[in-house]
């Protein structure tokens, strides 16, 4: 580019249309001043292309980093809306237990000890994929992103939403492996059985089911509201997407 510039100058130097100074200093003033002239223009398009160049890398992994992100929250979807189907399943059969105890008596004891080997399964828990979102934090990708509606989006939903549904899922587990063995002085699993009525009679079954479905209820509510903050990023990160 330089070179270019540079024989511009020669030919209209050679066709005298630079001017005739008064005196031979003025002459090589004029020549001197114009090659730093050519040199700071041949820095400044380097700079230039240098900043698109850059720019252009950063955005590819911007791009790289969205849809792979993307594609963390779509199985982040799936799973969690297996498990909020699970876990609104498990609401009817606890609804359907309180009923059931409440109007207690030897012709529904049947129909308790069913529901009630019913909750003692394994209770499906939600936790997120994190590969694409740490690694953008660890290479700097994240800071990157120039949309700041998405950036703060992203962020709410890995620091704050998924913290808490994580949060509230270790307590759940460990509230239904304490209860796990609790029920071992009333409940027969093998056979599926209340065998020591005084359990239902007492209230502690009912106690012991209320409980889990006021935790059950919470974790369900929290399925449903991240399930939309899910989809909100996601629309965020499309949208994003087809700008570029």
């Amino acid at each position: 580019m330089i070179k270019f510039f540079r024989r511009i100058r020669y030919d209209l130097m050679e066709k005298n249309k630079t001017g005739k100074p008064a005196w031979p200093v003025g002459r090589y003033l004029k020549y001197a001043i114009g090659e730093i002239i050519l040199v700071v223009i041949g820095i400044l398009i380097a700079i230039q292309i240098n900043n698109w160049n850059e720019q252009r890398k950063s955005n590819l992994k911007t791009t790289v980093f969205l849809k792979s992100l993307k594609n963390d929250l779509k199985s982040d979807f799936i799973q969690m809306d297996s498990i909020y189907g699970f876990r609104k399943q498990r609401e009817n059969v606890f609804e359907s237990l309180t009923h059931e105890i409440e109007s207690y008596s030897e012709g529904n004891k049947r129909r308790i000890d069913s529901l009630y080997s019913e909750t003692q399964g394994l209770y499906q828990t939600f936790f997120p994929t994190v590969g694409a979102y740490n690694g953008a934090l660890n290479s700097g990708t994240f800071e990157e992103l120039n949309n700041e509606e998405l950036k703060e989006s992203i962020r709410n939903l890995y620091e704050r939403y998924y913290k808490r549904l994580s949060y509230n899922g270790e307590l759940l587990d460990e509230r239904v492996e304490k209860i796990s063995w609790e029920r071992i002085n009333f409940f027969d699993k093998g056979k599926s059985t209340i065998f020591d009525l005084a359990a239902i009679q007492s209230g502690k079954l009912m106690g012991q089911t209320e409980y889990l479905r006021r935790t059950n209820t919470i974790y369900i509510q929290l399925l449903s509201k991240i399930k939309n903050q899910i989809k909100q990023v996601v629309n965020l990160i499309e949208k994003e997407l087809k700008e570029e």
